[in-house]
């Protein structure tokens, strides 16, 4: 007999960044109603994978094609197709920098302040890395 799992709701934001071959892309965030969740599992239904459909919301929409992305806090700093370093807070997307060529994003280090970017074709002998 196999026993009924509750889910255990950890966050309020859900923040998804997909990239690979994939032909689509998705960068988001979503709200949950987690009244609407608690209130579904509460009934006793059975849960399939599209039941709890009004458990998100959309909070905003950009169809700029992210290449690489990371949140730090509410701000997604990403870098686009057209070689732009941008973030995006509330909606509103505001460019930091023009690149001059292809870059990835590594992180950001909050008590520095700084964003670092690599570029792939860049050549860098392990040693000095390691250093």
């Amino acid at each position: 007999m196999r026993e009924s799992v509750q889910p255990q709701i950890s966050s309020y934001y859900f923040h998804f960044h997909f990239r690979g071959l994939s032909k689509s892309l998705l960068s988001c965030s979503l709200l949950l109603q987690r009244d609407l969740v608690s209130s579904h599992f509460d009934s006793g239904r059975p849960t399939h994978e599209e039941d709890v459909e009004d458990a998100f919301e959309v909070l905003h929409e950009n169809d700029e094609r992210v290449r690489t992305g990371i949140w730090v806090g509410d701000c997604f700093i990403y870098n686009n197709s057209s070689w732009k370093l941008n973030y995006c807070v509330g909606g509103e997307v505001t460019t930091m920098y023009h690149l001059d060529r292809p870059m990835y994003l590594l992180g950001y280090i909050a008590n520095q302040s700084q964003v670092y970017l690599v570029d792939k074709e860049f050549k860098r002998l392990i040693a000095v890395i390691n250093y």
